[in-house]
């Protein structure tokens, strides 16, 4: 049995890959966990509408499944912007898990990028403490 605990469906439907075609697999295979990470402050609703269409697609069985298997988690990827825009970044991100508390399962993905982000490292930590 499978799991994935940190994939971006942002990132896989970029790359044109058909998200319920992918979905139909996980049911196959029979995944124990699949987790979407939010990179954005407010990808949580695209991220959620993609899932939602992409399930339309799948018998009841196989969503029902998938639904059971598949989480979300929110948060803020530190890049320029975000670092920028931080504590306004960070209030839209609290009203979406508020709003959906009980879709979300966890934080993330957001942290310390020392590789991308060479600069602003105060704020950059900044953002990452409002996220906790």
């Amino acid at each position: 049995m499978l799991s994935d605990t940190h994939f971006h469906l942002s990132s896989i439907l970029n790359r044109g890959i058909d998200i319920a075609a992918l979905l139909k697999q996980m049911s196959e295979k029979k995944f124990l966990f699949a987790l979407d990470i939010g990179t954005e402050c407010d990808d949580f609703y695209k991220h959620k509408s993609v899932f939602e269409n992409a399930l339309k697609q799948l018998t009841e069985e196989e969503q029902k499944y998938i639904r059971s298997v598949y989480h979300f988690s929110c948060g803020i990827w530190p890049d320029e912007n975000a670092i920028e825009d931080r504590f306004n970044q960070c209030k839209i991100l609290e009203k979406i898990v508020s709003d959906n508390f009980d879709e979300i399962c966890a934080l993330g993905e957001f942290g310390v990028d020392r590789h991308y982000n060479k600069n602003n490292v105060i704020e950059e930590l900044e953002l990452f403490s409002l996220q906790m």
